[in-house]
């Protein structure tokens, strides 16, 4: 480490250590600011002693951030945000710059509200060959190493396409983490003569949809359809279906009715869904009741009281489908739970 005089003061070892260590967050105008000196005298400390000048971290430096933000994945907004820049980030660790990129402007100002930015968010218009239509999309960029940093321990590397796998966080995020990958790149079919019923896709590398696909089925007993490649261009991008139970699959990821960050064109479906599930009775939970109409159980459908009793599901299929007129059926009486 070399010392030098800055002005007419000598600059100790330990100074010139801060200084060095700040210029890893502050630009050289600011240090100088903090050591009463100027601009030149710090850049020359700073190239004295190895310190390469990086143009795309300062450029940004005296903006406001948050650049511990993802040094730890320990609240449900960071698990969030680190599922959507999987999906639709950028990592340029050349240059030290994190971008996200969505169409729905609200997803860019979460993510620099989360973030504690002050940057500018970017507005360009982008032609779809495939559409041939023009869509308005945002954009925001972090040029800061640390923050830079953060995110490539979590495994978000430039070529995330490729080695993306599922992160290292506890599995009381999972499903934000899912959320914030599905609201990045994932969809919503929706079925039904009474548009009631939903299927999903969900894209990513296949070991974070294996792993993902592995949770539902062990914790939930649903799982995806087959993967497939999407292009043949990039050899570990998958699309994979949730149809039977694609209901389920975003009753999990949207299970946080307090969260504010969830992409609401998507979220609005799933509960709008949920509305339409409550007219169509095959949705809607089963009451036994005694003859004094006392309630005896619940059950979530025909199916499992097939499963999980002697009454014959069928039997009571026809019993339910005649309304008033039913009267008992095995000496109870059984009706849809009210919307």
């Amino acid at each position: 480490m070399i010392n030098i005089i800055m002005g007419t003061k000598h600059v100790s070892k330990k100074e010139t250590s801060k200084i060095i260590e700040l210029s890893k967050i502050k630009s050289q105008k600011d240090i100088a600011v903090i050591f009463e000196s100027n601009q030149p005298e710090i850049s020359k400390i700073l190239r004295l002693n190895g310190v390469k000048r990086k143009k795309s971290r300062l450029n940004m430096s005296h903006l406001a951030l948050d650049i511990d933000y993802f040094k730890k994945i320990n609240s449900s907004d960071k698990a969030y945000w680190l599922g959507f820049i999987c999906a639709d980030g950028n990592i340029n660790k050349n240059n030290n710059k994190v971008s996200l990129i969505s169409k729905d402007l609200e997803v860019i100002e979460g993510f620099k509200e989360s973030i504690g930015a002050e940057h500018a968010i970017s507005k360009r218009e982008n032609f779809d060959k495939r559409t041939n239509k023009t869509y308005t999309g945002y954009s925001i960029q972090i040029g800061n190493e640390i923050f830079t940093n953060h995110l490539i321990n979590l495994g978000v590397t430039s070529n995330k396409t490729d080695v993306l796998e599922f992160p290292d966080i506890k599995e009381k995020y999972y499903s934000y983490f899912i959320a914030g990958l599905f609201d990045g790149d994932g969809s919503i079919i929706i079925k039904g003569k009474y548009k009631n019923h939903l299927g999903v896709n969900l894209i990513s590398t296949l070991e974070v949809l294996n792993y993902i696909d592995n949770y539902l089925e062990n914790e939930f007993g649903f799982n995806f359809k087959k993967s497939f490649l999407v292009t043949k261009n990039k050899v570990n991008v998958w699309k994979t279906y949730l149809d039977a139970n694609g209901h389920d699959f975003l009753k999990f990821v949207y299970q946080d009715e307090n969260f504010k960050y969830y992409l609401k064109r998507k979220y609005d479906l799933f509960l709008n869904n949920i509305n339409n599930r409550q007219n169509v009775r095959h949705f809607r939970k089963i009451l036994q009741y005694d003859k004094n109409m006392n309630l005896i159980n619940s059950w979530n459908s025909q199916k499992e009281i097939g499963e999980q009793s002697e009454f014959n599901k069928n039997a009571l299929n026809v019993y339910l489908r005649k309304g008033n007129k039913r009267g008992y059926y095995k000496n109870y009486i059984w009706k849809y739970e009210d919307i």
